[in-house]
């Protein structure tokens, strides 16, 4: 296969890829439209979201574990000098993701700098944070300020009709997540918003999370039949390792036979049993 060949099947391979893609928005849109979620795919992407070990720089977050705070001045000459750090969180605080390094003692763990809403910023570790949305979460819109122009996303989303036009308490479904095409360390949200599929490119502290319908329970039942196939299959495998380990268990003699079997082999091979002496007399 030629160079031209394999490049052509890339390209459409990307642009097959990118038809999946699009198709997918419209049916999380439509199912937020109709009330009729996607429970199983929903579970399995905000599992992918918040099983993510590295969030990326620009990822809005909210705080789950307050604990897991590091001292801020132990990091200030890894992040700068420069900010408004705090060493008080909220649970539930949300922010996002400015910078990331290695902990300066501990190999291998990787620390968070979160700057909050409220402008300050503190040093977190990675199970303190969780990614506060992810495509196909639903949100509320709560600042209408914080709306990009319609005018300047238009051409970006060109198989989506982007609008101005929201308002605070307006409910939405997040169907794309993407980096700013200026600003630095910033993500934009598109969110549909009605049953047309009119969306609004949003900044992560224009909209709050809501809880999908029925996903909580539904996540119940699905962490329980995951951690008893587990069990199951943990189970099997300790059986196999037990097998594998003692294979001679099983042709241990049963008490008594042994020796059966040695008076048997002590007999001599010539000695005429008492069937065929009465045959013989």
């Amino acid at each position: 296969m030629s160079a031209e060949e394999i490049a052509a099947l890339k390209e459409e391979n990307e642009r097959l890829n990118e038809q999946v893609k699009q198709m997918n928005m419209q049916m999380i849109g439509l199912r937020f439209a109709s009330n009729t979620p996607d429970l199983d795919d929903a579970y399995d992407r905000r599992k992918a979201a918040v099983e993510v070990e590295s969030p990326e720089i620009g990822t809005r977050v909210k705080i789950v574990n307050q604990g897991s705070k590091y001292n801020s001045n132990d990091f200030k000459s890894s992040f700068g000098e420069g900010l408004d750090y705090t060493d008080v969180v909220e649970q539930g605080a949300m922010g996002v993701v400015t910078q990331k390094c290695q902990h300066f003692k501990k190999r291998g763990t990787e620390v968070f700098l979160v700057k909050f809403d409220s402008g300050k910023s503190a040093v977190l570790a990675r199970k303190g944070i969780e990614p506060s949305f992810w495509v196909g979460s639903h949100v509320t819109i709560t600042n209408v300020g914080c709306k990009y122009a319609a005018k300047d996303f238009s051409s970006r989303y060109p198989d989506n009709t982007v609008t101005d036009e929201c308002r605070v308490s307006q409910r939405g479904v997040i169907i794309s997540i993407q980096p700013h095409y200026k600003a630095k360390n910033t993500t934009v949200f598109l969110v549909a918003i009605d049953s047309k599929l009119r969306c609004v490119v949003m900044n992560g502290k224009g909209c709050t999370p809501r809880e999908i319908p029925g996903l909580r329970d539904y996540s119940r039942r699905r962490e329980r039949k995951e951690e008893e196939r587990a069990k199951k299959e943990k189970e099997a495998e300790e059986k196999t390792t037990t097998e594998e380990q003692s294979p001679a268990a099983e042709e241990e003699p049963v008490a008594g036979q042994e020796s059966e079997k040695r008076a048997a082999s002590e007999e001599p091979e010539d000695a005429p049993s008492e069937k065929k002496r009465k045959v013989e007399e």
